[in-house]
Parts: C-alpha cells; sequence; structure tokens
C-alpha cells in the first residue's frame, strides 16, 4: 500500500476511534448512573476487578493509560462513597492499595448486567471474529504508540 494511502488509512482510523471513544463514553455515563456511578467510576472499579486484586492508584492509572492524578481523585471519592477501601501496601509504605468492597463489587455486578442487555442489542450487527480483529488491531496501535514514549 503506497504511503500516503497508509497515512490517510491510519488517520481515517484514527478519527473513527475518537468519534467511537466519545459514543461510548456517553454510553457508559447512561448506563453507570443507573448504578450510581460514572463512566470514570466504573472504569477504576472495573480495572481492579479485571486485575483480581489490589492495586495502588499508580498500577490503576498505568492499566487505563490515565494520569495518577486524575485516578486518584476519582479513587478517593469512591473510597468516600464506600466502593473501594485503601489497605497497607507492603510493597511501599506510602501508596496504599485500592481493592473492591461488597458495595463495589455489587455496583460492578449491576453494571456488568446493564452492559450485557446492551450488548445483546449490538452484537446482532457485529460477529465475534470482527470484533476480535478490531481489538487485536487496536491493541497492536495502542502498543507501538506506548513504545513511542
Amino acid at each position: 500500500m503506497p504511503r500516503a494511502t497508509r497515512n490517510e488509512a491510519l488517520s481515517d482510523l484514527s478519527m473513527q476511534v475518537f468519534r467511537l471513544t466519545a459514543r461510548l463514553n456517553q454510553l457508559a455515563d447512561r448506563l453507570s448512573r443507573q448504578a450510581g456511578l460514572s463512566s470514570a467510576r466504573w472504569q477504576v472499579l472495573g480495572t481492579l476487578e479485571r486485575a483480581g486484586q489490589a492495586l495502588s492508584v499508580a498500577e490503576i492509572a498505568r492499566r487505563m493509560g490515565l494520569q495518577r492524578q486524575s485516578v486518584q481523585r476519582t479513587a478517593d471519592a469512591l473510597e468516600t462513597e464506600g466502593f473501594l477501601s485503601y489497605v497497607p501496601n507492603p510493597r511501599h509504605r506510602r501508596a496504599k492499595l485500592a481493592e473492591l468492597t461488597t458495595q463495589g463489587h455489587a455496583a460492578l455486578g449491576q453494571m456488568q448486567e446493564l452492559r450485557d442487555e446492551w450488548s445483546d442489542t449490538v452484537k446482532q450487527d457485529l460477529k465475534l471474529r470482527e470484533l476480535q480483529q478490531a481489538k487485536a488491531t487496536l491493541a497492536q496501535l495502542s502498543s507501538m504508540l506506548e513504545n513511542e514514549n
């Protein structure tokens, strides 16, 4: 493929990802409100759940590709509202670990139900193979961009 065409294709993909991100954030905000969360709070709790263990805020931020300070504000609000708790970190005295509380697990369970209901309406139009290929392409691009920094 000629260089100009690859550049245009990458630019088009980037613009589509920006549009998709905006739409997904709108959807996530709408769904998460029903569980008493915001999309940012859902993402932090979901990152903890996927990790399967307590994480420092810096670790959560790295996994989300965000700045630690913004994740810290969200995690602190989640802790205040009882969705997560901070526990001592044996590897670092000052950087406590965040872990899900019973309330956090319950909110994520509700979010999973809401997400699954929405997903059922979308999956009729997208094949699993197409979704897996899109994920692989985006993961590869993300990895390349991370290596530039």
